[in-house]
């Protein structure tokens, strides 16, 4: 039986000149939230849109001295430039105290089932189907989304979930649904510091999991009834402390809490916690996706593992800057999916475009060594031994830095070329790979790419 091969064999410049292209690079756009007094609290990714909220008055947003108002941002390329949002209601902006909660960040989010961003404040709740033009929503009396004070903010399918002092609501799509408050508990010196909720089950039952000061409890909403219930809560110093994001990771069947005094926690309830380590940092933000969890550090690293259940053996694999990148310097807050591999991660004050394989601040973008997507040819048979073989052609823009060499990938295998010393960091460089194997399939599948590599 013929033995199956998947080699690629050569990695060669097939030329090296002209200009580095200008013409596309791109001048990213951030917030410049220092200057006015303001950091990020949330962020959301909906309708091809990413929209940010930052808190403007946090001096003292920790001893509750001062609470927050909302600014929001929005980008529609991916997280590049951003526009600060002036076309809502002016009450978003100026009259509406976004939490009770001084540190909490479920404020903002995007609800799928109605393609819509939701921002909920003290004067009501602010819907946009756009990211850029925001409307008041009725009462959840009058059919609407606006109820109590602050409410914080989790989606379930068709169903909203909020919690806001010591009651939670659930409306949904259609008007008059879900609309009766439920007292989580009548202990006025608590309220809800972090909610989040798992997908309806196949009785329409969802299970909710609340946050307070030393107590946690995990709820159930009857969507087909529209009651709710509650489970045993748990109280005492072993609960998660000041939590002000929680997740819910559906491949791992886990609630992640971020709280300020643990970092990270795994939990399938309120009975059972276990405190994930991810690096001698702190977890200070996470976010997931289908397939992969990110977790964001106190010392602005950020890592990612497979989205399947947590616990002490958990390996995780840090996310590191692009080729020419800056490492950041701020804690890692918020992180934000818009596709399986890409996503915005936002510090205290910065935005990082980012995948699983590299970051970097959106004013670094643009400006970065970069190599194109491969130009594949077709796999044809090199001659009767039955050989297959294709090419692979990449352009390289070093963008003015000194580029050591490219790493180029065919599926599980890797192999670097070194670049000549004596070719300009100004000048584009063609290169090229052939991929060869006797499987034709094998061939015609191979997934290509390459990246670059630079001095540290």
């Amino acid at each position: 039986m013929k033995k199956i091969i998947s080699v690629f064999l050569s990695l060669a410049l097939l030329c090296a000149g002209g200009a580095a292209l200008s013409a596309d690079t791109v001048v990213a756009s951030p917030p410049q939230l220092k200057a006015v007094g303001e950091e990020f609290v949330d962020i959301a990714y909906g309708n091809g849109t990413y929209v940010a909220m930052t808190k403007s008055n946090l001096n003292n947003l920790e001893t509750g001295d001062k609470y927050a108002y909302p600014r929001l941002y929005y980008s529609k390329d991916n997280g590049i430039t951003w526009t600060k949002n002036s076309s809502g209601q002016p009450e978003l902006y100026k009259n509406v105290i976004i939490s009770t909660n001084p540190i909490t960040q479920q404020q903002l989010v995007w609800w799928e089932a109605k393609k819509q961003f939701l921002v909920h404040g003290t004067a009501g709740t602010y819907v946009s189907d756009n990211g850029v033009t925001w409307t008041l929503s009725p009462a959840t009396s009058k059919g609407g989304l606006t109820w109590s004070s602050a409410a914080i903010l989790a989606i379930s399918g068709n169903r909203l979930v909020m919690g806001a002092n010591q009651k939670a609501m659930a409306p949904d799509t259609t008007a008059q649904q879900g609309t009766k408050d439920y007292a989580i508990t009548t202990n006025t010196a608590y309220y809800v510091k972090a909610i989040s909720a798992k997908p309806a089950d196949a009785n329409g039952i969802i299970d909710v999991f609340v946050s307070f000061l030393n107590m946690a409890y995990d709820l159930q909403f009857d969507t087909k009834n529209n009651t709710w219930s509650s489970k045993k809560p748990n109280s005492g110093p072993a609960l998660p402390k000041n939590v002000y994001d929680i997740v819910y990771a559906e491949s791992a069947d886990q609630f992640l809490s971020v709280d300020t005094e643990n970092g990270l926690i795994a939990f399938k309830d309120s009975q059972n916690f276990s405190k994930i380590k991810v690096s001698d940092a702190t977890v200070t933000g996470i976010g997931a996706n289908d397939k992969y969890i990110v977790a964001g550090m106190s010392d602005g690293t950020m890592y990612y593992t497979q989205n399947a259940a947590l616990d002490s053996n958990t390996e995780w694999t840090q996310i590191k800057p692009l080729a020419g990148a800056k490492s950041a310097a701020e804690p890692i807050k918020n992180i934000e999916f818009s596709d399986d591999n890409n996503f915005i991660a936002l510090g205290t004050t910065q935005v990082y475009k980012a995948t699983l394989e590299g970051y970097c601040n959106i004013t670094e973008y643009g400006k970065l060594p970069s190599v194109s997507k491969p130009e594949l040819s077709e796999a044809t048979i090199t001659s009767d031994d039955g050989f297959w073989a294709r090419t692979a052609s990449f352009e390289l823009t070093p963008n003015g830095k000194a580029v050591l060499g490219v790493k180029v990938k065919v599926n599980d295998m890797e192999q670097t070329k070194e670049i000549p010393k004596d070719v300009s960091s100004t000048s584009n460089i063609k290169f090229g790979i052939i991929v060869i194997s006797d499987s034709q399939d094998k061939v015609g599948n191979a997934v290509v790419s390459a990246q670059v590599i630079t001095e540290e």
